[in-house]
């Protein structure tokens, strides 16, 4: 091949783009600015620089945040003003603290401008900012100082609104009182009038109306009273046609009646309240004129109640509730304004509960495909509410099992088609659980996706597919992540398509219809080669294309690498192919997660002991006595089944909590229909007769192998269905046999086997240079830093940033709380003591307000309050404070007044108060205080107190409850509970429901009613009774009675019952049904008894079977986990030589005894775990089967277990499909191809024989171990074909065949010490099992009349151990012999060319100049030759002659003469040297190169060489050769491997 001139030009510019990348890559990074001082550590020191940037808008960073705001911010806080005025000037100063740069106002206005402003001492810049004179001032500590100049002074003075404290001194004389407006005007000519007290009454008024049954009207009356105690007659407090059921005051009072409050009062703030009812459904509400003190308008507001109806207004004018002065439990309620003459118009829109719609549930099922695939197990769950369905009925062709709702197990009934199985619903919060089976039909099943006669808001699911078995499709739903169609991604079919174009051009068109067709077939699987042809294929279009140079050699080693990449991807994925289709237990998990596994075992495959899962299911499993008639013990856990009972404290807190709404209907302060009481009727509600069978269903699978996920995306119709296109097993193993066999054949033409390659002239190839250009190029581009990425970080980022700097306190709005306070008061001052914590910086509020009272001086920590005091708008004080505990001092005098009230912002949480001359209303003897304490001075006069009020008795008022239980039998219990307080019998007459009869003893029952007589310290009457079956109740309420009725309806699982009339207001568990009606209203109740649908009351959920087999005798164990609805027995058959050992049910030793071959086992209602130990005489053969068990009954997930003794060598073992499989045939097989192909190698001196012995003598150490004394082979092999390699080289491969050689002696040693003394290793994998533990699953075991439910039986081929120690003897003994021939051939080959060579070779001496003046043709240099030894063989000889020829290595000429070599080497492989021992490489003999000066000698026989001559001694006549290989006539660009 005539070599290419490569261009100058483009070398260099790939050269230069090299460098430049190269340099972009090592260019050291910027060093990083210095962080900022003052940030948070977990900054990341790239962004520190960029914190002042960021944080450079936000001027209020670090203002304290405004009290109970989460953002609002103060920067400006001034402290207290000094004014000294006199009649001709005036001076001021004051201090102000800024946290930001900002305007802060000055003292006066535009009229009277401060003069000779001075900041700090320095003369200042006044501006006009808002109408106001004002400084601008940097953040920090600053004293501001001016004066005023007039001719008279002022009537008023501005001053700065915010400032908090204030010191003025008028003509020299100090203000105790300074008179300032909220807006900062400051009066200063203004006199104060004294002001006498009188007696004054202000009334408030609100009233909260109740949307009940009856109607309620709260009253509250708030009095602020000033001058004496006195008595005064208040307005009408009653509304028209309402009447009072209670008064409660704070005063003495009274209630007329003409409806007006007669009250007894005193200086302070009081309430009075009034409860009130109407006897019927109003529509309005009229306020009408009122006499006396009376409030000229009231606050009304409207409490709805959402469960009895919802309620629209008009007519009075909506009011903020905040903005009132409501009391704090009513703001959250719509507020009114109500003036004489005005009325609250009530419209009804709905009546009972809401209708909220459609029913709101959601399903999610798992579906496990029989192992047979002929039916489907399916476990729903269902969650959510409905509104008014009662029933949930199957539909189609699945069968009902068993249902539980919220753990409890249901009755399965049906109304009118026995094949409509279904439940009632008792709750409309559904929790339910149930198990199904639906048929398959088939390879392309299609299924309900509900198989529920409902419709579902929300549905999903997940296939589980046994071992062997996939989906290829499915159609009906909306998502499915794992089908054999759905992992096709764009991506996929992208490289699929390339690939096939890329092999097609390469190696021509039918190769290319190859491609796509393997592609499309193995791509999808897991383990696939995908990504590798890429590299293949660009590797040998890169070797075509190239000349010939440093590049091409570089692309062939990676063209050579890429093929054995992918050569040893097809064979594992290969032999993975034909293993999963063979034992599909045996799948490995990937792509898939895949894996089986069990809730009490592991069936994945382990190549060690696996450890038992056993222990949820065996030590921890408690058994729980479910009882089926209602009863069970919340507080033990559920069992591995799915009837989990949910603990007593749920159900309780779910009764608490119906109360709570009850009670908000009734507004009832006592306890209706107690707990205890329901819990009871429950009980009751869960009884079942005698004919009566709880199904227990056909038992849900525990295992999950391949899980396909289905989703649904909204909402899902009762008649959608799903199909499914399946696998089977025996397809998935011819798929895989088809996938290796196309690669096979796919691989072997990418290797050149089939055809000759297509070339491209030299003429049409690319110049390397412009592809080294493009990369180089590319890689400059990726490895060079974007410098202004780096140094700008990204928007997103440095808002990020900017909003973890500012990121507000976690405490805000409630930073600031107050422990304790302290209030010292004498008839002139005031002093409070109050300790303040803040969490963060931040504004607290303190007591007091303008308008009463505020301090002249405030200390914080014992030090003055020089800055930070800000007054408000509304007239208080404000301070600002760092973190931290806090003691602030606030003093000032007390204004001479008779009642000042001290409004507590931060309300302390304990308060103790010291007065002298006054008493403190509004604190507690807890130490709690209200928001505001009001001080009120002591007269000295004593006035004479009237004569105490009292209030009249008021009408009685009771609620009757009615609460009728519906189940086995029908009961009624009635509760009359009073709602008027106490203090009054109450004698009423209540009538009988039709047909009622009272069972409550010393209750008086007359005319169809009961007496009741309710003594006056007593709120509650109750009594029990009975009803009769009927179909039908009619519940109707009494008109005109004094009281309200309030009907509860429980209805067992048996009963189906419609109501008819007002709607319920609540609907509950257990069937609860709560109407309240008005008088007059009734309820009518359809009942009937649905069928009950026939079923398993026997469920076994679990059975495993362990067998340890001895010489002469079996040790079995057969354990039992199973369900049971009702009592009884339950019969297991035992085999015919069996003798029991012992019975354990849950864990305790049973008396029971074996009767023949049949166990009785007791059965009680619930989950029990009942083990048997038996113990069968039996010879342990060649051939063991399991014995015959039979269950008695169908059962799920039956395991079988056989601990084999050590003492047997397992061959071969059949059963179930989910089991062990002995993979050592396999590896026997892939030994068997691997020897084939080893023994066509020359360059090792082993056939092909010989490599499977080897083989199979290395199967008891571990692969890489084997692969060692494998690979010395190929290496020495090649170094005795590969002789020169420059010194450095030469040296490494020498001391890694020194290094090669012991590590493979040590496997070798290895393998003879595991097969001579240790265990065989038959490669037993699969669900589990090990060595000798073989484990068993079988999905379902169907009952058979006349045959039973028989366990399966798996059968195991053995023989004795002492076969395998024989052979292995075999083995060594052969290994022994054959390293005899071995070792040798390995030290010719080490040797061959010397052992050693120097590092540095010495310079080549110029020989002295010749005799004959032109070159000698056909002279060679003389040859000593070797004088061989007495009694040597051949191979010594060869031996002693390649050491006495080594001494200073093969000679060296300057110019070489080329060999022909007798094939044409290959790129992927070289030709086979010529024979080198004639007794290891038969026929060959033993040869050894020559050299002389003109160059290489032909090889010839080592025996020839060594052989002393003579003339007269005959050659030999040449051995038998192998026949040579056939040529391939090949282009001249051709370098396809010889096949």
């Amino acid at each position: 091949m005539t070599r290419s001139t490569p261009r100058p030009l483009p070398r260099v510019l790939a050269l230069m783009m090299l460098l430049f990348a190269v340099e972009a890559a090592a260019a050291p990074p910027r060093a990083a600015a210095e962080p900022a001082a003052g940030l948070p550590a977990d900054i990341p020191e790239a962004l520190r620089p960029w914190v002042p940037w960021v944080l450079q808008p936000l001027s209020d960073r670090a203002c304290p945040y405004v009290h109970a705001s989460t953002s609002e911010r103060r920067c400006a806080w001034p402290s207290q003003l000094e004014l000294e005025l006199t009649d001709e000037r005036g001076t001021f100063a004051q201090r102000w603290q800024l946290y930001a740069k900002g305007v802060v106002p000055l003292p006066g206005d535009a009229r009277r401008w401060p003069q000779d402003v001075e900041v700090d001492g320095q003369p200042a810049v006044v501006v006009l900012s808002g109408g106001r004179p004002a400084v601008e001032l940097t953040p920090g500590a600053h004293r501001i100082a001016g004066a005023f100049l007039w001719d008279s002074m002022p009537e008023k003075l501005g001053v700065p609104a915010e400032t908090g404290l204030l010191s003025l001194k008028l003509r020299g004389k100090p203000e105790s009182f300074p008179r300032r407006d909220n807006d900062g005007t400051l009066w200063l000519q203004k006199k104060v009038e004294a002001a006498s007290e009188q007696n004054l009454l202000d009334v408030v008024v609100h009233r909260k109306v109740s949307d009940a049954i009856p109607l309620r009207l709260t009253t509250e009356i708030s009095l602020h009273v000033a001058g004496k105690s006195r008595e005064e007659l208040l307005g009408t407090a009653l509304l028209p046609d309402f009447e009072a059921m209670e008064v409660t005051s704070e005063l003495p009072a009274r209630l007329e009646p003409d409806g007006r409050v007669r009250v007894q009062v005193r200086p302070g703030a009081w309430t009075i309240r009034i409860e009130a009812r109407h006897p019927g459904d109003l529509q309005h509400i009229a306020l009408g004129s009122n006499e006396g003190p009376w409030a000229a308008e009231e606050v009304w507001v409207f409490e709805p109640a959402s469960e009895l109806r919802r309620v629209e207004f008009s007519g009075l004018t909506a009011v903020d509730p905040q903005q009132t002065q409501l009391p704090d439990a009513w703001r959250s309620f719509p507020a009114f304004r109500a003036r004489p003459g005005e009325t609250l118009q009530l419209t009804v829109t709905q009546r009972g509960e809401a209708d909220r719609g459609p029913d709101q549930l959601s399903l999610a099922r798992d579906w496990w495909l029989d192992f047979d695939g002929r039916g489907f197990t399916v476990k729903d769950r269902i969650e959510g509410q409905v509104q008014g369905t009662r029933r949930l009925e199957v539909q189609g062709a699945a069968r009902l099992g068993a249902v539980a709702v919220s753990g409890q197990p249901q009755f399965i009934t049906a109304r009118d088609d026995p094949a409509r199985a279904g439940v009632e619903l008792r709750d409309p919060n559904v929790s339910l659980t149930a198990d199904l089976r639906v048929p398959a039909g088939g390879l392309q099943p299609q299924v309900s996706a509900v198989d529920w006669d409902h419709d579902f808001a929300a549905v999903s699911g997940t296939l589980h597919l046994p071992p062997g078995w996939k989906v290829l499709h499915a159609t009906g739903v909306d998502q499915v992540d794992d089908t054999w169609l759905g992992r096709w991604t764009l991506l996929d079919l992208f490289m699929v398509l390339v690939i096939a174009i890329a092999i097609a051009r390469l190696y021509g068109f039918a190769w290319g219809v190859l491609a796509v067709v393997t592609l499309a077939l193995v791509f999808p699987e897991w383990m696939a080669p995908r990504t590798v042809w890429i590299f293949v294929l660009i590797g040998e279009a890169l070797h075509r294309a190239l000349p010939e140079g440093w590049l091409r050699t570089a692309v062939r080693g990676y063209r050579l690498g890429s093929l054995v990449m992918l050569a040893g991807i097809c064979t594992v994925f290969s032999i993975q192919q034909i293993r999963q289709g063979l034992y599909p237990a045996l799948e490995e998990r990937g792509r898939d997660d895949f894996g089986l596994v069990l809730a009490t075992d592991q069936m994945a495959p382990q190549m060690a002991p696996p450890q038992s899962e056993m222990a949820p299911a065996a030590a921890d499993f408690e058994p729980e006595q479910l009882d089926f008639d209602g009863e069970a013990d919340s507080n033990r856990r559920g069992g591995e089944g799915r009837f989990l009972m949910k603990s007593g404290k749920k159900e309780v807190w779910d009764e608490t909590e119906e109360e709570v709404d009850v009670q908000s209907i009734v507004q009832s302060q006592r306890a209706s229909l107690s707990g205890a009481y329901r819990l009871r009727q429950q009980k009751k509600l869960r009884e079942y007769d005698a004919s009566t069978v709880v199904q227990t269903g056909p038992g849900v699978p525990r295992w999950s192998w391949r899980s396909v996920p289905l989703r649904w995306s909204g909402p899902v119709e009762r008649s959608q269905t799903v199909s499914f296109v399946l696998v089977p097993p025996h397809v998935n193993l011819a798929l895989a046999g088809v996938r290796v066999l196309f690669l096979i054949a796919l691989v072997m033409a990418v290797f050149g086997v089939f055809r000759r390659r297509r070339t491209v002239p030299p003429s049409q190839r690319p110049n390397p240079a412009v592809g080294a250009t493009v990369m180089m190029t590319l890689a400059g581009a990726l490895l060079l830093p974007n410098s202004a990425a780096a140094q700008v970080p990204d928007t997103a980022t440095l808002e990020q940033l900017r909003a973890r700097l500012t990121e507000a306190p976690a405490c805000l709005p409630d930073c600031v709380t107050s422990p304790r306070m302290r209030l010292e008061a004498s008839q002139a001052a005031l002093r409070l003591v109050v300790e303040i914590h803040a969490a963060a910086q931040v504004e607290a509020p303190l007591p007091g307000s303008a308008d009463h009272w505020l301090p002249t001086t405030v200390t914080v920590d014992g030090s003055p309050a020089t800055g930070g005091l800000v007054r408000t708008a509304d007239g208080a004080l404000r301070i600002a404070l760092e973190p931290g505990r806090h003691e602030l001092v606030l003093e000032g005098p007390l204004p001479n007044r008779e009642t000042i009230q001290l409004r507590l912002p931060v309300g302390p949480h304990r308060v103790t108060a010291k007065a002298e001359g006054w008493t403190v209303a509004g604190l507690h003897e807890d130490g709690l205080a209200d928001e505001v304490l009001q001080l009120t001075r002591i007269s000295k006069q004593d006035a004479a107190q009237p004569e105490t009020l009292e209030v009249g008795t008021l009408p009685p008022f009771v609620r009757v409850e009615r609460a009728l239980t519906l189940g086995l039998s029908w009961e009624v219990t009635t509760r009359i509970i009073r709602a008027t307080p106490r203090g009054s019998a109450v004698v009423l007459k209540v009538p009988l429901l039709p047909g009622e009869s009272v069972t409550t003893a010393d209750q008086r029952v007359e005319a169809g009613a009961v007496l009741v007589n309710m003594r006056p310290d007593e709120d509650v009457v109750e009594w029990t009774s009975v009803l009769p079956i009927a179909p039908q109740i009619v519940l109707a309420a009494a008109t005109g009675a004094p009281w309200s009725e309030v009907w509860e309806v429980m209805v067992g699982p048996v009963w189906h019952v419609e109501s008819g009339g007002i709607p319920p207001i609540r609907r509950g568990a257990e069937g609860l049904q709560v109407w309240m009606p008005w008088p007059g209203e009734q309820v009518v109740l359809d009942i009937s008894r649905p069928a009950g649908v026939p079923g398993e009351t026997l469920t076994l959920d679990f059975a495993r079977l362990t067998l340890r087999p001895g010489m002469r005798a079996v040790d079995a164990e057969l354990t039992i986990e199973l369900r049971s609805s009702r009592g009884g027995h339950h019969t297991v058959a035992l085999p015919a030589e069996a003798q029991l050992q012992k019975v354990l049910i849950n864990g305790s030793q049973q008396p029971i005894g074996q009767e023949g071959q049949q166990v009785r086992l007791p059965i009680a209602p619930g989950v029990q775990r009942v083990q048997l130990e038996w113990r069968e005489t039996a010879t342990l053969g060649q051939r063991y089967t399991a014995p015959m068990v039979d269950l008695g009954a169908a059962a799920v997930n039956a395991e079988v277990q056989v601990e084999f003794p050590a003492s047997r060598w397992i061959l071969l073992l059949g059963g179930p499909r989910l089991g062990p499989a002995v993979l050592f045939w396999s590896y026997i097989v892939v030994l068997f191809l691997a020897a084939a192909v080893l023994g066509r190698l020359a360059i090792s001196p082993l056939r092909a024989h010989q490599w499977f012995l080897l083989g199979l003598g290395l199967s008891t150490i571990p692969v890489p171990e084997a692969m060692l004394v494998i690979g010395w082979f190929l290496l020495l092999g090649w170094r005795r074909r590969q002789v020169e390699l420059a010194p450095g080289w030469f040296a490494l491969r020498q001391l890694t065949i020194a290094a090669w050689t012991l590590a493979a002696c040590s496997a070798l040693i290895a393998a003879v010490h595991a097969g001579l003394l240790g265990q065989p290793d038959m490669q037993i994998e699969g669900n589990g099992s090990y060595a000798g533990s073989l484990r068993w699953y079988q999905d379902r075991i169907e009952y058979v009349d006349g045959v039973g439910g028989l366990m399966p039986r798996p059968w195991v081929l053995s023989v004795s151990l002492w076969w395998y120690r024989g052979l292995m003897l075999a083995w060594a003994l052969w290994l022994a012999w054959s390293m005899i021939r071995w070792l040798p051939w390995g030290w010719q080959s080490a040797a061959q060319g010397g052992l050693w060579r120097p590092l540095w070779r010495p310079s080549p001496k110029t020989p002295p100049p010749s005799r004959q003046s032109g070159p000698i043709v056909g002279r060679t240099s003389p040859q000593p030759a070797a004088t061989p030894r007495a009694n040597q063989s051949g191979v010594s000889e060869a031996i002693f002659m390649s050491q006495s020829m080594d001494t200073g290595g093969m000679v060296q000429e300057d110019t070489p003469r080329p060999r022909t070599p007798k094939f044409r080497t290959t790129d992927t492989m070289e030709a086979p040297p010529p024979p080198l021992d004639a007794e290891l490489d038969a026929p060959r003999g033993p040869t050894i190169a020559r050299h002389n000066a003109s160059g290489p000698q032909p090889v010839r026989p080592v025996a020839e060489a060594i052989a002393p001559p003579a003339s007269n001694r005959p050659r030999p006549p040449p051995l038998p050769t192998r026949p040579p290989l056939p040529v391939i006539k090949l282009d001249d660009d051709d370098n396809t491997p010889p096949p």
